[in-house]
């Protein structure tokens, strides 16, 4: 089952408040809360400065869910000086960013916990790249073992296509690791995104789009729905948050319900939207 989110980043000056109310009113199924931590000033809709319990109780009081802790966490780090304090400093900073923020989707109710991989230097081997970004991602699984959703890793860097992100997850080996396929990213890595959800398959938690008008996005979330068997998200990410110019979030976000919602529901609906 597809549902349908939007990301705050479309929204940076709303309260939670009104984050929740506005969903609510339009008819989608959850939201995804970009956070930058507790320090964040980015957004007004910062989820690490309110209470977990109000942000779970807020959102559940309007019949919504977090889809998904948003996060720029990325575990590519090298290792450099190769002395052993930097070693494991190096090591652990990710991986207790990483934990941070499983913690807040497991207190706030999330569904998921968004991390990147992302890429290292032409001098090192894809296969010592891959190791060391497993290692420090299945620790961060590790502590969502429990009552914390998934951690879902998506495509970027070097692992934008469908086929690298695979053999990152396949690599980690964690049952706690999942994936999201931004549609945006797939085309950039030259993948068919129709071929990479059926390379990604159930491992799919999230699928993304910038937009919800053109064909792309439309086929995009359509083949989403016919692929994808457990439940998943299709989050709107209009990234107005870094790009002042876009339009105001109000209409895009109304009229991206409607149109979602249907791409979601399979072929035969989203063809009835003009």
């Amino acid at each position: 089952m597809i549902r349908t989110a939007f990301s705050t980043v479309a929204c940076p000056d709303w309260t939670l408040d009104r984050v929740a109310r506005s969903a609510a009113e339009w008819g989608y199924a959850g939201v995804e809360l970009r956070s930058f931590g507790g320090g964040g000033t980015e957004l007004a809709c910062e989820p690490a400065l309110t209470d977990p319990d109000k942000v779970r109780s807020l959102f559940s009081g309007f019949g919504l869910r977090v889809a998904s802790i948003a996060t720029g966490v990325r575990f590519d780090a090298p290792v450099q000086p190769p002395v052993l304090g930097h070693i494991l400093l190096d090591r652990e900073a990710s991986v207790h960013e990483g934990q941070h923020y499983v913690g807040l989707a497991r207190a706030t109710g999330a569904d998921n916990t968004r991390v990147y991989a992302y890429s290292g230097s032409d001098k090192e081997s894809r296969r010592s790249l891959v190791r060391r970004i497993s290692e420090r991602l299945r620790l961060v699984c590790d502590s969502a073992r429990h009552d914390a959703g998934y951690v879902v890793v998506e495509n970027g860097g070097s692992f934008s296509g469908a086929e690298d992100l695979l053999w990152l997850i396949e690599s980690v080996d964690h049952p706690k690791l999942r994936a999201a396929y931004d549609l945006n990213a797939a085309i950039g890595a030259g993948d068919d995104p129709r071929d990479g959800l059926a390379i990604l398959g159930d491992l799919t938690r999230i699928v993304r789009v910038r937009e919800a008008k053109s064909d792309a996005s439309r086929a995009f979330v359509e083949t989403a729905a016919e692929v994808i068997t457990g439940d998943a998200w299709a989050v709107l990410e209009w990234p107005r948050l870094w790009d002042k110019t876009l339009a105001p979030p109000e209409g895009v976000l109304v009229d991206a319900a409607v149109r979602l919602t249907a791409w979601a529901a399979g072929t035969n609906a989203a063809s009835r939207v003009a």
